[in-house]
């Protein structure tokens, strides 16, 4: 039961904004830019909120997580379950009405090294993706890793990306 709000986070060599192993999480009104490996990382969360925050990253490479590219914006993933497998896989997530510019990715989902890995019962909406650099996109859903997604709209959403994908996921996803 924890709440991130109206903070601005910068220039980190990690991620800006990381839960993991939570429930009941609210990341709401940050400012959140230039951290090298990502923006917001919710790892292994439940019934988190990801709401009215942006994040971006401006041409300072030093904060670039790829030669090409910066870091992603929001990504989801399970990452450490190898570590921790009596923690579940993440579910009931809302993203939505966030500002993403210039990110690698403006919203992704990995799966990390997790059996079970997946989107459950998640919501992705009314967020708005820009990125003028040629090697970034939009949204991209991976596959899951040995189950299905499963109950999760991505809905709404306006993406305006340069030369990438609006929108990738994996053929089985």
């Amino acid at each position: 039961n924890s709440t991130i709000r109206n903070n601005e986070v910068y220039e980190n060599y990690g991620e800006g904004i990381l839960c993991m192993y939570t429930e009941n999480v609210a990341i709401d009104g940050n400012r959140v830019w230039d951290n090298w490996a990502l923006g917001i990382y919710p790892d292994q969360c439940s019934h988190t909120t990801i709401k009215n925050n942006i994040v971006y990253y401006t041409d300072n490479h030093e904060f670039w997580r790829y030669l090409t590219r910066p870091g992603d914006g929001v990504l989801i993933s399970n990452e450490d379950l190898v570590k921790n497998p009596s923690y579940p896989v993440g579910k009931d997530l809302t993203i939505y009405n966030n500002i993403i510019i210039n990110a690698g990715i403006g919203i992704d989902f990995w799966t990390g090294y997790a059996i079970g890995s997946a989107l459950i019962n998640d919501t992705i909406a009314y967020n708005t993706i820009v990125s003028s650099n040629p090697y970034s996109n939009g949204i991209s859903i991976g596959l899951p890793k040995g189950t299905t997604h499963l109950n999760t709209i991505i809905e709404n959403n306006l993406i305006l990306i340069n030369n990438g994908y609006p929108g990738h996921s994996d053929s089985s996803t």
